[in-house]
């Protein structure tokens, strides 16, 4: 890779990249190897953040989304992902610890890979983790079981509890009154003007 990520933006030459290396070769030197869909691209002094949708990692510790870096100019050899095509992506650690992939990579779009996938395998599907939604809360509300008693079956088969169930009240009640009190709540008279 003739290209190193400093994180900071700085005055650079054309892109000039030399042949990338065969797939296992460029496995071997990448960081991270895996296939994924972009569905977010954010925009940064001097970058661009793309975040992927993993589907399969063939290298590295990768989670079910991961973002890459590059560059934002062409110039200084950065890479453009369309949102949703899949990618087969050879990404590399940069000094700040954040995976980085340039034009000079052997990175492609999954439909230009056939070769890359037969020497790659068939890779292992990322780990999956629920994402939380900050819209819900982050606990779940306590559960109200109520059981009912059990009664013996009727005559037509069907358990019917009576009057008298003790269990049935207290929870029609609990129900009912905050309902009613709602929409029983008085009015002040009007005023004449």
């Amino acid at each position: 890779m003739v290209v190193a990520w400093t994180g900071a933006e700085s005055v650079a030459q054309a892109c000039s990249c030399v042949q990338p290396p065969a797939p296992r070769a460029a496995a071997a030197d990448a960081t991270a190897v895996f296939e994924g869909r972009t569905f977010g691209v954010h925009r940064e002094a001097g970058k661009v953040r793309f975040t992927f949708e993993v589907t399969r990692v063939f290298k590295g510790e990768i989670g079910p989304s991961v973002d890459v870096y590059s560059p934002a100019a062409a110039a200084t050899c950065g890479r453009a992902f369309e949102a949703g095509v899949p990618y087969l992506v050879y990404a590399h650690a940069s000094p700040a610890g954040v995976l980085v992939d340039t034009m000079c990579s052997r990175t492609r779009a999954s439909r230009s890979a056939a070769e890359d996938f037969a020497e790659l395998g068939a890779g292992v599907g990322p780990p999956r983790s629920e994402v939380a939604d900050p819209t819900r809360p982050s606990v779940e509300p306590p559960r109200i079981e109520v059981t009912p008693t059990p009664v013996a079956p009727g005559r037509r088969g069907c358990a019917v509890a009576g009057p008298d169930d003790g269990a049935t009240w207290p929870l029609m009640l609990s129900i009912l009154l905050p309902l009613l009190a709602h929409r029983r709540r008085p009015t002040a008279p009007e005023s004449d003007p």
